[in-house]
């Protein structure tokens, strides 16, 4: 992302650039990631509060998202807070309902 920043700068007319726009409209979730290696990834090109947990059913099932989910918790790249806004807080906020 930092290289598409960077070597947009010319050709964008904009009052934003490409990253406050990606910090304010890109919510990701985590289908397609399946390993902690593509999630660090994530995790530093992504404000984490973008970031919503999601199966990609019927590819996925919700055990292979919960085997992901407990190593992406025993892997020390996000503590148990922000485990939980990815688990599920940052979708309550971003969908404005409660669970």
């Amino acid at each position: 992302l930092d290289r598409v920043v960077e070597s947009s700068r010319p050709w964008v007319k904009s009052r934003r650039g490409l990253r406050e726009v990606w910090d304010k409209n890109i919510w990701i979730t985590t289908i397609g990631i399946s390993s902690v290696d593509p999630m660090a990834c994530l995790l530093r090109n992504t404000k984490l509060e973008n970031i919503m947990y999601s199966v990609d059913y019927p590819f996925y099932s919700s055990a292979h998202g919960a085997e992901f989910m407990e190593k992406l918790r025993t892997s020390g790249l996000v503590d148990e807070q922000q485990y939980k806004k990815i688990e599920y807080e940052n979708a309550q906020k971003f969908l404005g309902i409660r669970t």
